[in-house]
């Protein structure tokens, strides 16, 4: 069987992505292909995916324990472990990271190993897909309005007031606290992923589509 680990940032990611992919996880099974969600260690965990998650990508690789290895951190904040601002340059340093570990381990090998490593993010963060369920949102916060506006194009917002600072100002409008672990999942149980990519195709609409083609 194929296996394919994806690690994320922390544990509110892997269950609202384990919420959202559940039955296309079940199908790839089914296909011969093991889908597997993982954290980065404890620690800032964001620095931790881009600058330690690279090197671990290329040795278990290398070793053949997987068949392809992806991370899947935020954008934001930015320049976490490098300077990075875009999506771009995100993916580019992590990938530099991931190429001098494989010339450092197995040079003859880099070529093959390179296109087995594959870089993602949310724009700007796991929020943005909340935002792009505002009828869940809403059954979520029990209310019929939303008392906080953002950008209609969820990933537009920007480094200053990022999606899930739009979210925990929406919980706090409403009288409610924020629990993503437990909150993220629920608001993204009625979303069909696949129209979550329609909202979100510059972060998420790559990862899906990555999911989907395995």
């Amino acid at each position: 069987m194929k296996k394919v680990v994806v690690y994320f940032e922390g544990p509110s990611d892997i269950s609202a992505m384990r919420q959202l992919f559940g039955g296309l996880i079940e199908k790839k099974s089914s296909e011969g292909v093991s889908i597997i969600f993982s954290q980065a260690a404890k620690g800032d965990r964001k620095k931790t995916l881009l600058m330690e998650t690279p090197k671990r990508a290329a040795r278990m690789l290398s070793n053949g324990e997987v068949d392809v290895v992806a991370i899947v951190p935020d954008l934001y904040p930015q320049n976490k472990g490098f300077d990075h601002h875009t999506i771009d340059e995100l993916r580019d340093g992590a990938h530099a990271i991931f190429v001098n570990e494989c010339t450092r381990i197995a040079p003859k090998r880099q070529n093959i190993l390179a296109p087995r490593f594959k870089v993602f993010c949310f724009k700007h963060d796991l929020e943005a897909l909340l935002l792009a369920c505002p009828d869940t949102l809403k059954r979520r916060l029990n209310t019929d309005t939303l008392r906080i506006s953002w950008a209609k194009s969820v990933e537009d917002q920007n480094h200053d007031d990022p999606p899930k600072k739009i979210i925990e100002k929406l919980f706090e409008a409403h009288g409610q606290r924020y629990a993503d672990v437990a909150d993220a999942p629920q608001i993204l149980l009625g979303c069909d992923y696949r129209r979550l990519v329609a909202a979100c195709p510059q972060g998420f609409k790559p990862f899906a589509e990555f999911l989907e083609n395995l």
